[in-house]
C-alpha cells in the first residue's frame, strides 16, 4: 500500500539477456519448419513425398562415390510386362494396414494403362537411382531446389526479426545504464506522438485530422516503415482552440513555423486576423479577392475607420478607452483612469478620426465638450498640474489618431463590428519600423476590438486565427489575457509569437505566468537569454526516473556478497542549455505530456502582392472651433475667436507624398 500519498512501483526491472534477439533465434528454425511442411503438404505430388528420402538418400550418397550400392524399397508401377516408378498424382495415400504406407491408383494411374502397384527391395546403385528419380519423378530438380526457397524465406525473417528484436533489446540496455522513465513528460518520435494522439481502429491509425507541422527529424526505421506517420506532427482539430505558443529568437524559425501554420488555415477556408509587424507574411497569403484588409494607415490600402463605427453601445466607448490607455503600473491610477473616461465621452459622440484628433490637441475643445459634467473637475484649470497630465495623456493617443486616412481617401469603410459578422477575409495588422511606435496605440486598439468581437460572437461562425507575431512589440492589450484563458470557448485559435519570457513579462507582469501556461500546443526554438532557456526547460518539464544499482563483493563463500539498491530521481527532460545550444529551425514540440524533437523546413512561398504601398494624402489644415454659444457676462475678460469653418467645405489640396519629415507628423 502507498504510503504519503506516494505511487509505488512494483513493476519488475527487465532482465539482461538480450530476450528479443535470442528469441529471433529461436524463431528462425520453428519458421523454416513450418516453410517446408507447408510445401511437403501443399506442393508436391503424391509421388514426390513417396520418393523424398530415397531421393535425398540416393543423392547425398551418389555425391560421395559413384559406385555406391544401397538397399531400397520402392513403390513401383507394373505397366504390361515392365515395371517403373509412379510419377506425378497416379497413387494417392490410403490407411495403413500392414504397417507399410498404402496406396492405390487414381484415375490417372488408370489412364496411364498402370495394372497394379508392387513394393519391390533391392540393391540399386545410389547415382543411377538418383538420375533415375531426378528425371522421371522430380523433373532434373535438384535437391536444393526443395530447400531453396523455405531457407531464403527464412533468412529475410530472421533479418527482420532482428530489425525489431535489437532495437528492442537496446533499449532494455538503455534501461539498465541510464534508468527508466516512471512519469513526467515522455519524449517520442513524430509516429508515436500521431499514434497516441491519432484513433486506432483495428490495426490501422488514423491521423489526428488538425494543424501539422512538418518534422525533417525521424529515423531511418520511421522514414522506411511509418512514412504516413512520421512526416508531420498533427494536433487533433478539437484541441486547435487550446490556443498555440511559438518562442524563439530571432531567425531561428518562428516565421517558418508560423508560415505552416498560415498555409494550412487558408487550404481549409478559415479566417485570419495577423499581426505583422515586419511585414513577413503579406506578401505571401494576402488575397484581394477573398476580401482581406490591410490595417496600416500608411498603406494605400487601409480602409477608412472611426472609432464612432465601434461603440454600438454607449457602454462600449469605455472598453476602447482601456484599450488606448492601458493601466502600466502607475501609482496614481487617477491619470489612467480621467483620459479613459474623457476620451469614452468624446466618442460616444461619433466624431471622424480628424475630428477627434482637433478635439484632443485643443484644450478649449475638450473643455466645451465635457462642460457641466463630472469629467470637468478632472482637467479643472484650477489643478494645473492634474490637468496638464490627463491632457497629455490624451495628446499622446491623438499623435497616433493623426496617421488615419479620411472617408475621401479611402474606397471602403471598414469596422470591427460589421466584420465580425460576416468573417470575410483575412485582416493583416502591419506597421513600418520607424513608424512603430507611434502606430502602436492604434495597432494595440485594433487588435484588442477583434479579440473582443470574437469572443462575444456565436461559436458557430467561420473559426478566425489569431496570429500575433512578436507579442512584445505590442502595448498592453487588456482583452488579450481574457481571451486566452477564455476563447477557446468560442472555437477561436490563438497563436502567440515571442523571443523572450522577460518580454511578455514587462507588459503583462505577474499575469503572463497565467498567460503563457494556457497554449496547449507549444513549440521552442533556440532561446539564448538565460532566464528564458530556463523556463523553457522548466516548461517542457521534470521526468522521475529510476535507476537500479547493483554491487558485487568478491569473496570465498560466504563472503561474498551482492547488494542492490534503486534510487528515483527528478531531473528536466530538456536542459536550459541545449535549448540554448539549439541550431536554427531546431526545437521541440510540446502537447500534453509528449515532446516532439524538431526540426523544421524553411518555406519558400511565392509574393501574391507587394508588402507596402505608400498612402498618398493631402495635408490636413487644422480644424477651427466652433462658435461659442451666448453666455452671461462674466468678469474676466471675453476672447473672442475666428468663426469656424465648415467641416465639410474643405478647400482642395495639393496631393503630397506621405514620409516621416512632413508637418503633419510634427
Amino acid at each position: 500500500m502507498a504510503e504519503w500519498g506516494r505511487k509505488e512501483y512494483s513493476k519488475a526491472w527487465p532482465s539482461r539477456t538480450p530476450v528479443w534477439t535470442v528469441m529471433a533465434f529461436l524463431l528462425t528454425p520453428v519458421f523454416l519448419a513450418g516453410l517446408l511442411t507447408w510445401q511437403y503438404e501443399r506442393s508436391w505430388t503424391e509421388a514426390e513425398r513417396l520418393y523424398l528420402t530415397d531421393y535425398l538418400k540416393s543423392g547425398t550418397r551418389g555425391q560421395a562415390s559413384a559406385t555406391a550400392s544401397s538397399k531400397y524399397t520402392l513403390l513401383e508401377a507394373v505397366v504390361g510386362k515392365s515395371q517403373r516408378l509412379v510419377i506425378d498424382d497416379e497413387i494417392e495415400r490410403v490407411p495403413s494396414v500392414d504397417g507399410r504406407p498404402g496406396y492405390h491408383l487414381t484415375e490417372e494411374g488408370v489412364k496411364d494403362r498402370i495394372a497394379r502397384l508392387t513394393w519391390v527391395t533391392g540393391v540399386f546403385n545410389d547415382r543411377g537411382l538418383h538420375r533415375v528419380m531426378s528425371q522421371a519423378v522430380y523433373a532434373d530438380h535438384e535437391a536444393w531446389t526443395f530447400y531453396r526457397i523455405p531457407v531464403y524465406l527464412s533468412l529475410a525473417f530472421f533479418v527482420l526479426a532482428l530489425f525489431v528484436a535489437v532495437p528492442k533489446d537496446r533499449a532494455r540496455r538503455q534501461i539498465w545504464k541510464h534508468g527508466r522513465r516512471l512519469r513526467g513528460p515522455e519524449l517520442v518520435s513524430t509516429a508515436e506522438f500521431n499514434t497516441k494522439l491519432g484513433r486506432s481502429k483495428a490495426i490501422r491509425v488514423h491521423l489526428p485530422d488538425g494543424i501539422a507541422f512538418v518534422n525533417e527529424e525521424a529515423s531511418w526505421w520511421d522514414k522506411t516503415f511509418h512514412k504516413s506517420l512520421s512526416r508531420w506532427v498533427r494536433v487533433p482539430r478539437d484541441r486547435e482552440a487550446m490556443h498555440f505558443l511559438i518562442v524563439g529568437d530571432s531567425g531561428t524559425g518562428k516565421s517558418a513555423t508560423i508560415r505552416q501554420l498560415l498555409a494550412q488555415i487558408a487550404d481549409r477556408g478559415e479566417a485570419a486576423i495577423v499581426y505583422d509587424p515586419a511585414m513577413e507574411y503579406l506578401p505571401q497569403f494576402y488575397n484581394e479577392s477573398r476580401g482581406d484588409v490591410v490595417l496600416n494607415p500608411l498603406d494605400a490600402r487601409c480602409p477608412f475607420w472611426t472609432p464612432g463605427d465601434e461603440v454600438p453601445h454607449e457602454a462600449e466607448a469605455l472598453t476602447l478607452a482601456v484599450s488606448l490607455f492601458p493601466d502600466q503600473g502607475r501609482e496614481n491610477r487617477f491619470f489612467v483612469e480621467a483620459p479613459r473616461k474623457i476620451f469614452a465621452h468624446l466618442i460616444n459622440q461619433r466624431p471622424t478620426p480628424q475630428e477627434l484628433t482637433y478635439w484632443m490637441s485643443n484644450a478649449d475643445e475638450i473643455d466645451k465638450r465635457i462642460d457641466g459634467t463630472e469629467m470637468a473637475a478632472m482637467i479643472d484649470r484650477g489643478a494645473a498640474n492634474q490637468r496638464s497630465g490627463v491632457l497629455g495623456s490624451l495628446n499622446m493617443v491623438a499623435d497616433a489618431f493623426k496617421l488615419l486616412p479620411s472617408e475621401r481617401e479611402t474606397k471602403q469603410r471598414w469596422s470591427t463590428v460589421e466584420w465580425a459578422k460576416e468573417r470575410k477575409g483575412w485582416v493583416f495588422i502591419t506597421s513600418k519600423p520607424t513608424m512603430r511606435e507611434r502606430m502602436r496605440p492604434l495597432v494595440s486598439l485594433w487588435l484588442d476590438l477583434l479579440v473582443l468581437r470574437m469572443m462575444n460572437d456565436d461559436t458557430a461562425r467561420l473559426k478566425t486565427w489569431f496570429v500575433l507575431d512578436e507579442l512584445a512589440s505590442l502595448q498592453h492589450l487588456p482583452q488579450l489575457k481574457t481571451a486566452v484563458t477564455e476563447n477557446r470557448k468560442s472555437n477561436n485559435p490563438m497563436v502567440l509569437g515571442f523571443q523572450g519570457k522577460a518580454q511578455v513579462e514587462a507588459l503583462y507582469g505577474h499575469v503572463a505566468e497565467a498567460m503563457l501556461s494556457q497554449p496547449a500546443t507549444r513549440v521552442f526554438l533556440k532561446t539564448s537569454e538565460p532566464h528564458a532557456s530556463e523556463w523553457i526547460s522548466k516548461a517542457i518539464g521534470e521526468v522521475e526516473v529510476e535507476r537500479f544499482r547493483e554491487s558485487r563483493t568478491k569473496g570465498v563463500f560466504p563472503r561474498g556478497r551482492e547488494s542492490e539498491q534503486r534510487d528515483i530521481t527528478r531531473e528536466p527532460l530538456v536542459m536550459a542549455s541545449e535549448v540554448a545550444g539549439l541550431d536554427p529551425l531546431h526545437g521541440y514540440l510540446k502537447h500534453g505530456n509528449l515532446v516532439v524533437q524538431m526540426r523544421f523546413p524553411y518555406m519558400e512561398l511565392a509574393n501574391r502582392a507587394e508588402k507596402f504601398i505608400e498612402r498618398k494624402m493631402t495635408p490636413v489644415v487644422p480644424l477651427q472651433p466652433a462658435a461659442q454659444p451666448a453666455s452671461v457676462a462674466v468678469e474676466e475678460p471675453v476672447i473672442r475667436r475666428k468663426a469656424p469653418q465648415s467641416v465639410q467645405k474643405k478647400p482642395e489640396q495639393k496631393v503630397v507624398e506621405l514620409n516621416e519629415q512632413h508637418p503633419y507628423f510634427e
